[in-house]
């Protein structure tokens, strides 16, 4: 009788979804989400802050991001590209994940010492997980739109 109960909690636990555990097997504490190095989580305590920035950043995109969305969504230049995604505890502008590209739009705010140091962490910590960073400012996308699609072109 035991051996069949063993049968039966084994069967149990293995049943579990793909979303429900992770590519390692190990249970996932974010629903849906993979863990590891296939897809990079937030800390499960922070996720649904972040999940939730990311939702206003989307719907509040500043001009240049707007103009930059339009010009890359759909697969326009030969993958998909993610707005406002978490990767860990950072919501990144913009991600081509099958390249794993994050393009980040700078405006103003950036310049300030304080932000280049923040941003300078956050790049680092990205490019250790395999990411390339690319960084634009506002007005490269405002006013020079087709120098900034062909840089990106060049590391898709």
């Amino acid at each position: 009788m035991n051996e069949a109960m063993n049968n039966t909690t084994e069967g149990k636990s293995s049943s579990l979804s793909r979303e429900k555990r992770g590519r390692s097997g190990k249970k996932s504490p974010l629903t849906g989400r993979f863990r590891g190095s296939a897809w990079m989580t937030a800390d499960p305590m922070e996720y649904e802050l972040l999940k939730e920035n990311a939702r206003g950043n989307r719907k509040n995109m500043t001009e240049a991001e707007s103009i930059f969305w339009s010009l890359v969504k759909g697969g326009s230049l030969g993958q998909r590209c993610l707005r406002q995604h978490i990767i860990g505890d950072y919501i990144v502008d913009f991600l081509f994940r099958k390249s794993k590209v994050i393009v980040e739009i700078d405006g103003g705010y950036h310049f300030t010492e304080k932000q280049q140091t923040d941003d300078a962490v956050r790049t680092d910590w990205l490019v250790q997980q395999g990411y390339k960073v690319i960084r634009f400012t506002n007005e490269q996308v405002l006013c020079d739109t087709d120098n900034v699609i062909n840089e990106l072109r060049k590391v898709l």
